[in-house]
């Protein structure tokens, strides 16, 4: 008996695996046969924050491709799914061109940020009107930072989704239960009431997640808009990050509300094979974009990766975006303009030291000035943001703090007024004091909202003002030109082309 009981388990669990396996055989066919749209929305930025925006752009400015779509994208390609995607800051938007990439699609996979979002009702609309049926799930910061259902779509997803994206396409596809997916938000179909599935996804292990399907968007109708340094190179732009999250805590920011409060480092071993992978694919121009990389809080990988390019003898153009307290250490950027650093963007923020601390930007004035004089030094551009619009900052006060401004050696300025966020802390703050309503999601500071002595659109002229005086001054075009013989010809050339759309953009202020 205990022998015909024996083969009885051994088949059912034969039978067990043949199931198994059948039921894996038919989701891997599902899913060569299912086509995914993903899309990165236009951006709608005015490059200075008001209420009543003095200066808009009439193009927009976004220059690099996307990473968010690219990490799904490489997800998606690697359990089995078709996927094509797209920018629509570097191809323009019409119904027609949405319409030929809806064609054969099963579902579509959308991004959405602070500053895309008044596309994102039209492209929904647009999408329903030439493909009703089709399936769409709606990612990203903005969703991560208030999760909901967006109007149109069938699913949001909070948190990060690179590991999770081949279960949500099959959910979404295959009827499944949304309820069992990490970040879900959904509504129910008869009662409409909306539900949450699992906590949101944050991969620990950031080793752990593939590289970037970058191929997306190289080729030469997805690439059109990459061109700041021209034609030859706009499909050759790279961009990679090192690390998620953000150490500090500067009250205007909601980096940390996005990223849950966990900050994640990679390691050196992991970005260089990463960046292996971008030279072998023939890209010249790196931009490494996490906000905080270039800190003294992240040396050992600073100075791990760029020993490794010197190491192998990569000739990339490197962008990096850091804090101020890499002036710390010199000897960070001797390294970096030996590796191919050509170019450094600093959240400098405030050249008042009581603005700073009201920030929590746990700076000093003075280190701004060192930053500034070791990129001076050592040959590389420099590019910097500027907020004003404290509840103390009058005018007499922003005035001053734009003068030591201009007494820095920086080549590119951004000035805007402050934003309250949700998600930052000032918001909360605003929210507590009844300033600003829990509906409210980006408020300009300004008098109207008792934020400043000065109304946004004071703030906005004042920063258009200053922006466009930082350009005018002789003393900028002597140093400029001072440096400019500290360049190779490449980084010379790439400089004058940042320079050259930097000119552009004013000139599409209105």
């Amino acid at each position: 008996m205990g022998s015909v009981k024996n083969k009885k388990n051994i088949l059912a669990t034969n039978l067990d695996k043949i199931s198994l396996l059948t039921r894996m055989i038919n989701r891997i066919r599902k899913n060569v046969m299912s086509k995914v749209l993903l899309i990165y929305p236009e951006l709608y930025r005015s490059p200075f924050v008001s209420s009543s925006v003095v200066a808009v752009l009439k193009k927009q400015f976004e220059l690099f491709p996307p990473l968010g779509i690219l990490y799904i994208g490489r997800s998606l390609l690697d359990a089995g799914y078709e996927v094509e995607a797209i920018d629509f800051n570097s191809t323009s938007y019409n119904e027609a061109i949405l319409l030929r990439l809806l064609s054969e699609k099963d579902a579509v996979g959308i991004t959405t940020n602070s500053f895309n979002l008044r596309g994102v009702d039209r492209l929904i609309s647009d999408i329903r009107k030439a493909k009703p049926h089709i399936r769409i799930v709606i990612g990203g910061p903005d969703v991560t930072l208030h999760p909901r259902v967006i109007e149109g779509s069938d699913l949001s997803i909070a948190g990060e989704a690179e590991k999770t994206a081949p279960a949500i396409f099959d959910a979404l596809l295959n009827d499944g239960d949304f309820s069992k997916l990490n970040g879900a938000i959904y509504k129910m179909p008869l009662s409409k009431r909306t539900v949450y599935g699992k906590a949101p996804y944050i991969e620990h292990n950031l080793d752990s997640i593939k590289f970037p399907a970058r191929e997306l968007l190289t080729a030469k109708e997805k690439s059109q808009g990459y061109n700041l340094f021209g034609e030859k190179y706009k499909n050759r732009i790279a961009t990679m990050i090192t690390t998620r999250g953000c150490p500090f805590r500067c009250r205007f920011c909601a980096c940390n509300a996005i990223s849950f409060k966990k900050y994640r480092k990679r390691s050196v071993q992991s970005c260089l094979e990463e960046i292996d992978q971008i030279h072998k694919e023939g890209y010249v121009i790196l931009g490494i974009v996490d906000d905080n990389f270039l800190s003294i809080a992240n040396r050992k990988l600073m100075i791990g990766i760029f020993n490794g390019i010197i190491e192998r003898g990569y000739k990339f153009s490197i962008v990096a975006e850091g804090r101020v307290d890499s002036a710390l250490d010199e000897q960070l950027y001797a390294l970096m303009r030996r590796a191919g650093v050509v170019a450094v963007i600093y959240g400098m923020e405030s050249m008042n030291q009581d603005v700073l601390d009201f920030y929590r930007k746990g700076t000093t004035v003075e280190l701004n000035r060192k930053a500034t004089q070791l990129t001076y030094k050592y040959g590389i551009f420099s590019f910097a943001y500027f907020i004003i619009g404290t509840p103390f900052e009058d005018e007499t006060l922003i005035k001053k703090m734009l003068k030591d401004m201009y007494s820095l050696r920086l080549d590119m300025v951004n000035i805007g007024g402050l934003l309250y966020s949700y998600g930052a802390p000032l918001w909360y703050e605003a929210k507590e004091k009844g300033l600003i309503d829990a509906s409210e999601y980006a408020v300009p500071a300004g008098n109207e909202y008792n934020l400043s002595p000065l109304s946004s659109s004071q703030l906005s002229s004042l920063s258009y003002r200053a922006l466009l005086a930082f350009y005018v001054r002789p003393i900028y075009w002597i140093r400029f030109f001072q440096k400019a013989m500290k360049f190779d010809k490449r980084a010379l050339y790439f400089i004058f082309r940042i320079l050259q759309k930097v000119f552009f953009y004013l000139f599409q202020l209105r």
